[in-house]
């Protein structure tokens, strides 16, 4: 598997570049690349409760 990670690699870097240059630089896009961005801070965020609220579970489990 990582040795057929190294061959793909360099095509998907050319994939990235093109993507970025048929993006067109309008306000459509920056908008919904600052959205995309926003959900994904919002999932980070919630999974890091989500080891939070895993982490005082280990603590309870070991004060019992």
């Amino acid at each position: 598997m990582l040795s057929g990670g190294s061959t793909v690699s360099p095509s998907v870097g050319a994939h990235r570049t093109e993507v970025w240059e048929d993006i067109p630089d309008s306000q459509s896009s920056r908008t919904s690349l600052q959205s995309s961005r926003t959900s994904l801070q919002s999932s980070r965020t919630s999974l890091q409760s989500t080891r939070t609220s895993l982490q005082s579970t280990r603590t309870f489990t070991r004060d019992l």
